[in-house]
């Protein structure tokens, strides 16, 4: 497993290429459309007329499904080491969403945070191979929040960090970044369906959990 850290601002971003999540691409192809075939989705940031399924993925009986979140797991598991290895994952209990999302040609999902989570991430299934070709089509782009935004020349602080940055997309290729950091998707004009797999995982004490019960 490669690991390449972006830090583009003070959230970094995470690109990781994964030859294991890769291999299950064929698979998670068809479980999604057949999925797409029997349910409507649901509308949140999605737009002229992409789908995004409901949010029980992670929980679905299909084979590659159960394959790949087992995997994400385990990323996640070992990017936490990564971040800080004083976090102890033991001290805290995951709670977890995922879903699919097909976006066939003009769609785009609308800027979006995950509040309430604390990582999120994109998995690139399928992606038109003209995407890539043309001026930065179905890209996924972060946005700093910060007062700088609202400044005047603010290209001056340039080399203190990006105020946007885009990241391409390619199957096999995996995002993860803070929940709360600002992102949507460009459109794309392809004639193909543009597929990823998104999802949430939120670390809450156990104390916490505990209090919902």
């Amino acid at each position: 497993m490669n690991v390449e850290q972006y830090t583009p601002f003070t959230d970094p971003v995470f690109k990781i290429e994964d030859e294991t999540l890769l291999a299950l691409n064929d698979k998670l192809v068809i479980d999604i459309k057949n999925w797409r075939l029997e349910s409507e989705g649901v509308n949140k940031s999605n737009s002229h007329g992409a789908w995004h399924s409901t949010y029980d993925l992670q929980r679905r009986p299909q084979q590659s499904f159960k394959q790949f979140w087992e995997r994400i797991v385990y990323i996640v598991g070992e990017l936490v080491k990564k971040i800080n290895p004083e976090f102890d994952l033991k001290n805290y209990a995951a709670v977890s969403q995922a879903w699919a999302n097909v976006s066939p040609k003009h769609s785009f999902n609308a800027p979006h945070r995950h509040p309430g989570f604390t990582l999120s991430g994109v998995y690139y299934v399928a992606i038109p191979e003209e995407i890539n070709t043309k001026n930065k089509e179905g890209v996924i782009q972060f946005t700093d929040i910060s007062c700088r935004q609202m400044i005047s020349a603010k290209e001056l602080f340039k080399p203190f960090g990006a105020t946007s940055f885009g990241v391409m997309p390619k199957p096999g290729r995996l995002l993860l970044f803070p929940s709360d950091l600002l992102h949507w998707v460009t459109p794309h004009s392809s004639e193909h369906d543009r597929i990823s797999i998104a999802f949430n995982i939120g670390f809450r004490s156990h104390e916490e959990v505990n209090s919902f019960k």
